[in-house]
């Protein structure tokens, strides 16, 4: 899984689009392309469950790479902040916030001034740098917002509310299920935003979560 993480630190985040565009001429394992660098790099094909299993770690990645672009905003030290939470293992949102969450052992040694936290000491361990009480603060309270089942944006002073509840598959009572209308959260987004009104939508951590129990 390490090996396979490699490629989503190189710079594929959304492996979903990679895992999609098949190569039926292409190599022993699932054919596609994602297995075909693999196998060129020299690593071993993956198989179909751990295929489904890296794409669910590359929907954690993409949310965890917003909260990260939420709070640092130069582009070289979201790519550092990213490099550094996956060389330490963390790879979903849970574990992220976890580990902001847990206070470190009190044998656990960290450089004087950062929160003793187990994020820290994990990044410590991989001989990276700590980080900071305002960065640990920022990271788990953006990283909570996308965990929530919801999106809302509310403006004050606006009567108007646009909302997208057909951005995921939905379950229905003595009907088929309603099948997900693909943009409807970005459209809603853009029209609140030109309307100056609130939006309401499932959030994107909700869509992946439903997505992944949809295919099975």
């Amino acid at each position: 899984q390490r090996q396979a993480v490699q490629a989503v630190v190189s710079g594929t985040y959304d492996l979903r689009r990679k895992i999609n565009a098949v190569n039926k001429a292409a190599v022993q394992g699932p054919a596609c392309v994602l297995t075909e660098r693999l196998i060129a790099s020299g690593a071993p094909a993956l198989e179909e469950e751990q295929l489904q299993a890296l794409e669910e770690v590359s929907r954690d990645v993409g949310c965890i790479q917003e909260a990260v672009s939420a709070h640092w905003l130069k582009e070289a030290d979201r790519a550092a902040v990213m490099r550094k939470l996956l060389k330490a293992g963390l790879f979903s949102m849970e574990a992220v916030c976890a580990a902001l969450a847990t206070p470190a052992g009190p044998e656990d040694r960290l450089p004087a001034g950062v929160p003793r936290c187990r994020a820290n000491v994990l990044l410590a361990e991989v001989e990276e740098k700590c980080l900071g009480q305002d960065s640990c603060d920022r990271l788990q309270e953006q990283l909570r917002l996308r965990m929530s089942r919801i999106q809302v944006e509310i403006r004050s002073g606006s009567a108007i509310t646009v909302t997208a509840p057909h951005n995921i598959f939905l379950a229905r009572d003595d009907h088929s299920h309603h099948m997900q209308e693909d943009y409807t959260s970005a459209i809603a987004a853009q029209m609140a935003a030109r309307l100056d009104a609130s939006y309401i939508t499932w959030s994107r951590f909700e869509r992946h979560r439903v997505e992944g129990r949809w295919n099975e």
